[in-house]
């Protein structure tokens, strides 16, 4: 904000995926750098509550893979006391699906996620370093990964099998890469992989479109 009249209120990066991040750096870019949008590009306004310095998104729904989950209206809507709503956050890396307001969320797509891969008889496991509570056995080949997809306002945000979960390529397993929210739904940067993020202040609206991020150049 402290910079808005010399980048025309705009910033956006594309964040390399995790595991090329060794070989390619990830850029912020700003005002007249950023590249022109792609012919794919979808919008999505802000609906940031007066006062906060949060990125709020208008979520309507989410599915995992073909199966919608059909909430009920006004599930991830913003609370009088500031509870609740759905915000994407680049410092928050695995993102996070309310728990704690109105219904638990988190349990039904978790739920989704779990008769999935249930249905392919694929082996469960338990505790994980990592901490997450949804981990299978990865067998060799396997390569049927159930999308997640954000359904905002107007657009939808589709996460490719790969950058939903988290590998852990020397044990051999695989782990959904969600954890319960308390107080709001976070888009975190584990969802953005490979994906040109735009913060346009001047329509006051978030875009967004695939793109190969280790191709960026720097500004």
């Amino acid at each position: 904000m402290q910079l808005n009249d010399e980048i025309d209120k705009r910033f956006s990066y594309c964040l390399v995926p995790f595991t090329d991040a060794m070989m390619a750096p990830s850029f912020v870019k700003f005002g007249s750098d950023i590249p022109p949008p792609s012919e794919s590009v979808q919008t999505t306004r802000f609906v940031t509550p007066a006062g906060s310095f949060l990125y709020y998104l208008n979520l309507t729904d989410i599915s995992v893979g073909s199966q919608r989950l059909r909430f009920a209206s006004g599930t991830f809507r913003i609370r009088p006391n500031s509870q609740g709503g759905c915000i994407i956050d680049s410092g928050v890396v695995i993102p996070k699906i309310e728990q704690t307001v109105g219904c638990n969320a988190y349990r039904a797509v978790m739920g989704a996620f779990q008769s999935y891969y249930d249905s392919l008889k694929l082996e469960r496991i338990g505790r994980v370093p990592e901490g997450l509570q949804l981990c299978y056995k990865n067998p060799l080949g396997f390569n049927n990964f159930a999308t997640m997809t954000y359904h905002f306002e107007g657009p939808t945000y589709e996460i490719e099998g790969k950058f939903v979960n988290l590998f852990n390529t020397e044990q051999g397993y695989f782990c959904v890469a969600l954890q319960p929210g308390n107080g709001r739904t976070i888009l975190g940067a584990w969802h953005q992989q490979n994906r040109r993020l735009i913060y346009d202040g001047r329509i006051n609206a978030l875009q967004f479109y695939a793109d190969i991020c280790s191709n960026d150049t720097p500004p």
